[in-house]
């Protein structure tokens, strides 16, 4: 067994702090082998990929979420009517309890989010994203679900995985806030507030992200100090290849062009290419640099 690890270790790196765990980060052989993998995948394309397009729901997205829900809708429209192979859906995140304000959603996500199922109609995911709306759910819980979430979410990607390996998974997470803090003080004092009751926390969004083949951190607040320093910085070196970060100002007037160049490069590299050859030098270029190096 000692052997066995001995040889192991090597190809582990370092440990590293994930939440209130020690998770090992892969070396840089192991980085570049998978990114060899996924270049390979996406140059050839997944027999069918998934669009997770998560929105918080919480109040704060209130000023943000109809011109998010417009561009999206504009994207599902552009291609799931173009692309057979690509399914979506949303998938809504809000605060742990917040169910209490919202028992007439026909499909809940836990006790903080709302559920949709995988389409490949457009018209039923425009359905999925104009319902998807925003509680003023302030007071109920501190932080929003975003661990649960990606709890939940990494689970349903397995299981695809398991059941067709050659299987593509990208999320979208427009977000504005940050998981359950992991200040151990503040959940001891205030556990209703500050606690995740399932005790996640931000090794559940590094799984999600590794399993995805990309998770793209979509950031609707202003600071950009929520979504970018309590949800992306914990996790972007222990997800390498695998999560980036853009703020909406970083995509003003190229936002729809953005988000379908992602669906475009799930499919495969030559639809990427195609889609952002199609733009003018200038979008194109705009487009390329936030979906290939993001913006955090």
């Amino acid at each position: 067994m000692s052997s066995i690890i001995t040889k192991a270790k090597p190809n582990l790196g370092t440990l590293v702090q994930a939440g209130d765990s020690l998770v090992p980060r892969p070396s840089y052989a192991v980085r570049d082998q998978l990114a060899r993998k996924l270049d390979a995948k996406v140059a050839s394309g997944f027999e069918d990929v998934a669009v997770y397009s998560v929105f918080d729901i919480t109040h704060i997205m209130h000023p943000y979420m109809h011109v998010v829900k417009s561009v999206m809708s504009d994207v599902g429209k552009e291609t799931l009517n173009v692309h057979d192979k690509v399914s979506a859906c949303a998938l809504g995140v809000g605060e742990h309890r917040a169910n209490d304000v919202k028992r007439d959603i026909a499909f809940t996500l836990g006790d903080y989010g709302i559920d949709n199922k995988l389409t490949k109609d457009s018209d039923e995911l425009i359905k999925q994203i104009n319902f998807m709306p925003v509680f003023d759910s302030e007071g109920l819980d501190f932080y929003s679900a975003y661990e649960c979430l990606a709890h939940d979410l990494a689970s349903r990607i397995s299981f695809r995985k398991m059941i067709n390996e050659n299987s593509g998974n990208v999320i979208l997470f427009f977000g504005a806030g940050g998981p359950h803090c992991q200040d151990q003080v503040l959940i001891q004092v205030h556990p209703e507030l500050f606690g995740c009751p399932s005790n996640r926390g931000i090794s559940d969004l590094v799984k999600m992200a590794n399993l995805s083949d990309h998770t793209y951190f979509i950031d609707c607040h202003p600071d950009g100090y929520g979504l970018r320093s309590l949800t992306y910085a914990p996790i972007k070196h222990e997800t390498p290849g695998k999560s980036s970060y853009f703020h909406l100002r970083d995509a003003e007037g190229v936002l729809k062009q953005t988000i379908t160049g992602i669906v475009k490069k799930a499919v495969s590299k030559k639809a990427f290419l195609d889609y952002t050859g199609s733009l003018p030098p200038q979008i194109s270029s705009k487009v390329t640099q936030l979906i290939e190096y993001g913006k955090g």
